[in-house]
């Protein structure tokens, strides 16, 4: 602490001594002061030019050193440089303030505190301060405004507030070593400091300590624990190329805005910071996060200019409303570290083409309005996310991609421009309305692992025509794919549900209902145009409303042999859809199929017995399959145009005699076993046929060196090169083998 301590009173410029044992005197054009046995150089207000202060002095005979130059010594006097001896340990309060002519002074090694104002309004060039110093008062350096260079000694570890505030052509400081901390304003300056590195040992960095500043590069080191507000604020306006926020696992705790309108072209944030950093961000270019950084707040004013954006795995939270109104930024991706995406994070990225979220196995938790506005064309998504999306994406995602940790395709609705779906292996589900009405989507790749799909997931799809499902799906949900063009699609094994309207108004032309599903739901295929072929699966036990109604081109319908009986809605399940070839392979309850376009009909497998088809006026052609048993009353008794009759059994199934028409035994060709006509011709019911024919052979007739063209008894191709093997594992029936008729058994 200073040991003079005098008050000047600039109204009288009468100087009192606060300690009246204090002792004046002059020496060799100096006054001194003698305090207790130590002297230092006392109130000089008229001195001028060069001074050399003595390393010592005498006094009634007795020789002082000079071990100080006290308070206001020299203040505001015409001094124009200053030789001080090494005896001086200390420089008191304002003793060189005003000393706008002296423009250097060396402090000597000897010097262990300079107080309060010092050298305050001085001329100073530039100044040395030694490593002895320990302690450093309030703004003793202040307000020089030649000042262009400093080097602060490192026995110095806190560094006053306002020391060199107002230095305005200071540009380069060095600091030293074991620095601790930095004052309020202690830099503060228009247009100062254009270098700057901060020690590794710097803790505190007070309020605009370094504001208005020239730097063109910064980097906080991890020690720093507090910045003060404004402590680097307005730079000058002058473009601040880097600012690094180096690697920390500490937080680092901010005041205000320390760099309020810095503008910034490049930002490294390697730790936590106590909120988002405000800056002027419209020079920003890029930005990115490391080290021990795990929450990112901020990016959201003005980033007009922001291009790049690299976000580092240990990122955990991106804040409230961070990276926005970023229409710069072309790509983005989220490293899977983070769990959480607040309220109105990554919104109104307008200029974003692609998005990817990195694979992970943790869930990411989406806030309120996150991704509102962006609108990227490719998104890649390895996470599963709970949430809301809100308005992302709606016009302008072209290519989706779920993989990952990604288990379930939801959210993804109404994508206008969402051409193209890639479901990576380890998607589970699709969920309700996962991919609804969206018109241009024209595929979807699906892995092995998918097993449900809810329901609407790609309704009204009008550009969807292909489809391949993976052989684990085992839920297809109502409206499914309906409304989708889709041409073909292959059931798989291992469907248990198939939902109502599930494929209902789509452009299919054959559809097999696999072995292993119950039931099919009402309207499953509702009026599909262009449906031609239908086979439906043993184990389908019922089948509800309308599920094959309004099906204007259906030509085969097959129901599989099985001995469990097939009930149908009875408010009708083929309404509008005349078949022209049946293949019934069980018992039917219920409603009945439409009969008018009926032209073949078969029967075989569990169904037993035959009746109910006295409406099928066009029917051709009949075949019986050696398991059936009995043909009913008047099963076929409004039947006209019967040519052909085509029995399997080589024992007669039980027949009523009004189960034909008079016209049908005098016309129709009975076809049977080869052998067996006569077995026929003595059968009651069935010798009342004119025209009995053993005209088919046995599949094991069949040449086995050669391939053979194999066409149905309805007429349809089945196969141009066919092997007897091929053959011979066809379903039950009568083909037509090179033109002549085979019983496969």
């Amino acid at each position: 602490m200073n040991r003079f301590p005098y008050l000047l009173t600039l109204a009288t410029g009468v100087l009192l001594s606060a300690y009246s044992y204090a002792q004046e005197f002059s020496y060799e054009g100096l006054n001194y002061l003698l305090e207790d046995g130590v002297v230092c150089v006392g109130y000089n207000s008229d001195a001028e030019g060069d001074i050399i202060i003595p390393e010592s002095v005498r006094y009634e005979d007795v020789s002082y050193p000079v071990s100080g130059i006290g308070d206001w010594a020299f203040n505001w006097s015409a001094v124009s440089s200053v030789d001080i001896p090494n005896t001086v340990t200390f420089i008191g309060q304002q003793a060189f303030c005003g000393c706008y002519n002296m423009t250097s002074v060396s402090i000597p090694s000897s010097v262990r505190t300079i107080s309060d104002y010092a050298f305050d309004n001085a001329g100073l060039v530039s100044i040395e301060i030694p490593g002895t110093v320990e302690t450093l008062g309030y703004g003793a350096f202040q307000g020089n405004g030649s000042l262009v260079s400093v080097v602060i000694g490192e026995g110095v570890k806190v560094i006053p507030d306002n020391l060199f505030a107002n230095c305005w052509s200071l540009a380069d400081v060095t600091l030293p070593d074991g620095l601790e901390e930095i004052g309020e304003y202690a830099f503060s300056g228009q247009n100062c400091i254009v270098s700057l590195e901060l020690p590794a040992s710097l803790k505190r960095i007070g309020a605009g300590a370094f504001q208005f500043a020239s730097l063109s590069r910064l980097s906080v080191p991890p020690s720093v624990e507090y910045l003060g507000r404004d402590a680097f604020a307005y730079n000058s306006y002058v473009t601040m190329d880097e600012l690094v926020i180096a690697d920390s696992d500490s937080p680092l705790v901010m005041d205000g805005d320390p760099f309020y309108m810095v503008p910034v072209r490049s930002l490294y944030i390697g730790r936590d910071l106590s909120h988002a950093l405000s800056f002027d961000g419209f020079a920003l270019e890029e930005a990115a996060t490391g080290g021990g950084c795990t929450r990112l707040d901020g990016l959201n004013w003005c980033c007009y200019a922001l291009q790049r954006v690299t976000l580092h795995e240990g990122l955990q939270t991106i804040g409230e409303g961070a990276i926005t109104l970023c229409d710069q930024l072309a790509e983005l991706t989220i490293p899977s570290t983070v769990t959480l995406i607040e309220k109105g994070a990554l919104t109104s990225l307008y200029g974003l083409r692609s998005l990817t979220f990195a694979d992970g196995c943790e869930d990411l938790e989406f806030g309120e309005y996150v991704l509102s506005a962006t609108d990227p064309e490719i998104v890649y998504n390895g996470r599963e996310w709970t949430g809301e999306m809100s308005y992302f994406g709606y016009g302008s995602i072209r290519e989706l991609t779920l993989a990952g940790g990604c288990r379930t395709a939801k959210n993804w609705m109404q994508r206008s421009a969402l051409e193209k779906v890639v479901l990576g292996e380890g998607v589970e589900c699709i969920e309700d309305k996962a991919f609804q009405q969206c018109e241009a989507l024209v595929s979807v790749a699906m892995p092995s692992t998918v097993g449900h799909i809810g329901a609407d997931a790609f309704s009204y799809c009008p550009n969807l025509s292909d489809i391949r499902l993976p052989d684990g799906v085992r839920y297809i949900g109502d409206n499914a794919f309906n409304g989708c063009p889709i041409t073909s699609v292959n059931l798989t094994e291992g469907l248990e549900y198939l939902g109502g309207w599930s494929f209902a108004c789509t452009r299919l032309r054959e559809v097999t209902i696999p072995d292993g599903l119950e039931q099919i739901q009402w309207c499953a295929f509702l009026d599909c145009k262009e449906l031609t072929d239908v086979t439906v699966g043993k184990d389908v036990t019922f089948i509800d409303t309308s599920a094959f109604g309004g099906l204007d081109e259906i030509e085969n319908f097959i129901l599989a042999d099985s001995d469990a009986s097939l009930s149908l809605s009875g408010m009708g399940v083929f309404g509008g859809s005349p078949v022209k070839n049946l293949m019934l392979g069980r018992q039917v309850h219920g409603s009945w199929f439409l009969q008018s376009g009926l032209e073949t009909v078969g029967f075989s497998g569990g169904c037993r017995t035959v009746a109910g088809f006295d409406q099928a006026q066009m029917l051709k052609k009949i075949y019986f399959a050696p398991e059936v048993e009995a043909i009913s009353e008047k099963a076929f008794s409004g039947s006209v145009r019967i040519t052909d009759v085509i029995c399997g059994g080589e024992v007669p199934p039980a027949l009523d005699e009004t189960a034909f028409i008079d016209y049908v035994y005098k016309n129709a060709m009975l076809d049977v076993p080869e052998g067996y006509e006569e077995t026929y011709h003595i059968t009651d019911g069935w010798c009342r046929f004119a025209m009995i024919n053993g005209s088919y052979a046995s599949v094991d007739a069949i040449d086995t060196q050669r391939s053979h063209r194999v066409i149905s008894i309805s007429g349809t191709l089945v196969g141009n090169d066919m092997s007897a093997d091929e053959i011979r594992r066809l379903p039950s029936g009568v083909y037509i083998v090179d033109g002549c008729r085979v019983f496969v058994r």
